[in-house]
């Protein structure tokens, strides 16, 4: 009888310890979850001492990057202008300031000219400017970019009159001085639609054409504040900052549909003389700190960046390597440097005044 009562308890207590080992599963990852960890930590050590090894190397990827850039300036190595009489550019914003000059720029280099603003008196008195170039051909097309039907029926008529577009040049843009908190829904909209939108659209309309024929060009008028911050102008600095975003990744997608004979452009322009900002800005300080460039000198300087194909335009160049250097600065030091440059004071302050 003793016998047969423990062998009973035993069983008990066995199948009473069974569910417990089921409802309290041991902690320690499996085998394959824990190989799965130390391969993704492996890997990111091995990422980790890459970006230890670059930064080892950057001294010296720095210097060759600068001699490379040096001799380009100095001697022009094996750079020739491409040859583009005869082809039609389409010039937006280019009723004044900066588009009339790069109208003049292409003009001179025996382009057609499409020249388009939403201003019908400056188209025309562009036009005016381009017809005292000998043999040069150009119309002036009264349109708003931002509207894709006016859009869609112009690039229609450009194509009838003047011929296929090979070079689109987007360069309408509105330079508001105003805080973010002081500008009204749709003030907003309206510079988003034309500094970043119309640029979109353009080239959604123009650029398959040009991947049929196998040839093109695409050239975006940025702003340095597309790579540096300006403060009191943060829905402009926005989209100057869409620009770039969207003409890279643009470029990315074009070689890698192998359309890379669709060539792009970024210009990197600072502030010009005539620019109508320039009083307000001058208020910063930001006149003070570096004089304003003329507009025939930053047109000169795009359109022969774009005749050589660059992918990257800055003007002035030195700006160039002024940005990348403020991009590795700490957090605190870029707000110093960027501050002090803009030498903004309590006058200025009404340009990016949040409280």
């Amino acid at each position: 009888m003793v016998e047969t009562a423990t062998t009973t308890t035993i069983t008990r207590t066995t199948s009473s310890a069974a569910p417990n080992s089921h409802a309290a599963p041991s902690a320690t990852p499996s085998p394959t979850a824990a190989q799965a960890q130390r391969n993704d930590e492996t890997t990111r050590l091995i990422y980790n001492l890459k970006i230890i090894a670059f930064l080892c190397l950057l001294p010296f990827v720095l210097f060759a990057v600068f001699l490379k850039h040096l001799l380009d300036y100095l001697f022009a190595l094996g750079q020739k202008e491409k040859d583009v009489s005869g082809k039609v550019a389409l010039v937006t914003g280019g009723g004044s300031g900066l588009g009339r000059e790069i109208c003049l720029e292409l003009a001179r280099r025996g382009c057609k000219v499409a020249v388009v603003d939403v201003n019908s008196k400056g188209c025309y008195e562009t036009v005016e400017l381009l017809s005292k170039i000998p043999r040069c051909m150009a119309k002036a097309y009264k349109n708003d970019v931002s509207s894709p039907r006016e859009l869609q029926l112009m690039a229609v008529k450009v194509e009838k009159e003047l011929g296929p577009v090979e070079i689109l040049v987007n360069n309408a843009s509105l330079m508001p001085m105003t805080s973010t908190p002081n500008l009204k829904s749709d003030e907003i909209d309206t510079i988003l639609q034309l500094n970043l939108g119309s640029y979109i659209m353009t080239t959604k309309e123009f650029l398959p054409k040009m991947i049929t024929r196998k040839s093109g060009h695409l050239v975006a008028i940025n702003a340095l504040a597309g790579l540096v911050p300006l403060p009191g102008a943060g829905i402009y600095t926005a989209t100057k900052y869409g620009i770039m975003g969207f003409m890279e990744s643009l470029r990315a997608e074009l070689r890698l549909s192998d359309c890379d004979y669709v060539r792009t452009t970024v210009a990197n322009a600072y502030l010009m003389k005539t620019s109508g900002d320039l009083p307000l800005l001058s208020d910063a300080g930001i006149s003070k700190s570096y004089p304003g460039l003329s507009t025939p000198y930053v047109a000169a300087k795009i359109v022969k960046g774009v005749l050589l194909n660059e992918r990257m335009i800055y003007v002035p160049k030195i700006f160039a390597l002024s940005v990348w250097l403020f991009r590795l600065l700490p957090t605190k030091w870029q707000d110093f440097m960027l501050l002090h440059f803009y030498n903004f004071d309590v006058r200025s302050s009404h340009l990016f005044y949040w409280k």
